[in-house]
């Protein structure tokens, strides 16, 4: 019965210490982005199931996704042409992402996703200040279809991290 009692408390201050990690990657992410490289690996040290691990931390994305975007909408900044085309690129892209998890072999995956999301925290040190500098110039159609190219390895990114945990 003390052993039950134990694993409580160990599970409770787990959970405790969890809240707050995730708490300081949320000061981190409104600043700097970059949520998972900090959330999925505590999770995964802290012996959560890969898949629990990132299936919480994409729930946690969603939501964050969404409350960033509402303010956004309110002020018509978002450009509603580019919209469509967007979601059909992340919706691809995801799904061919879920593909690449059953042609792949399985003693791969660590590393691809190791070298994936070192790529991501380069990129976003690298681009830190990328969407928060405002930006006067219409873009060059090269930049637009590299936006667009970006979208779609994202959503495959995206897709394959959800399908391997």
């Amino acid at each position: 019965m003390i052993k039950n009692n134990q694993n409580k408390f160990v599970d409770i201050l787990q959970v405790l210490i969890l809240a707050g990690i995730f708490f300081v990657a949320s000061i981190i992410s409104v600043i700097a982005g970059s949520t998972s490289l900090i959330t999925v690996p505590v999770m995964l040290e802290f012996g959560v199931e890969p898949r629990i691990a990132i299936a919480t931390n994409m729930f946690a994305l969603t939501l964050m996704s969404i409350g960033g975007t509402l303010p956004f909408i309110g002020k018509r900044v978002i450009n509603t042409r580019r919209l469509p085309l967007l979601i059909l690129l992340t919706i691809f892209g995801s799904f061919l992402g879920a593909l690449l998890v059953l042609i792949l072999p399985s003693k791969t995956m660590p590393f691809i996703i190791s070298i994936s999301m070192l790529l991501v925290a380069i990129l976003s040190v690298m681009n830190r200040h990328a969407g928060v500098a405002p930006v006067q110039v219409i873009p060059l159609r090269i930049a637009e279809i590299a936006g667009y190219l970006a979208t779609f390895l994202l959503g495959i990114y995206g897709g394959f991290l959800v399908v391997v945990m």
